[in-house]
């Protein structure tokens, strides 16, 4: 049994994700600005904006996850500058900066990331 945090999982593939994790009888919690629709998560979720560093890194602490899912994302095209995209952006950078202060050395090697524009990278190596 793991410790599993996930991010945006009030979303459909994080909902369907914390719902088999539930399954198989790990710890989870979902960090999400966003409360699930499904009410028996509710118990799970915590209301946070991954931008908001003090408060994203204090919820990740006190849970000391084994192993981080980054979900959360702002996936729409309604956007009209960079600006309104900060979760994609400053989230991704606060949890990189977070994951390195945690304790659990699992967490602090594998960060696994949603899908990333063309052209870009993503982030699931070690971080040593």
């Amino acid at each position: 049994m793991s410790k599993i945090l996930i991010t945006g999982a009030s979303g459909f593939i994080g909902e369907n994700l914390l719902e088999d994790l539930l399954l198989k009888q790990h710890i989870v919690i979902n960090i999400d600005n966003n409360p699930p629709r499904n009410t028996f998560h509710k118990q799970f979720w915590h209301n946070v904006n991954i931008n908001n560093y003090t408060k994203f890194k204090q919820v990740i602490s006190d849970f000391n996850p084994d192993y981080i899912i980054h979900l959360a994302a702002r996936t729409d095209l309604e956007g009209r500058i960079l600006d309104d995209y900060s979760a994609n952006i400053n989230g991704v950078e606060n949890l990189m900066q977070i994951v390195k202060t945690l304790p659990n050395p699992i967490a602090n090697r594998y960060l696994k990331c949603n899908p990333l524009p063309p052209n870009t990278i993503a982030i699931t190596a070690p971080t040593a």
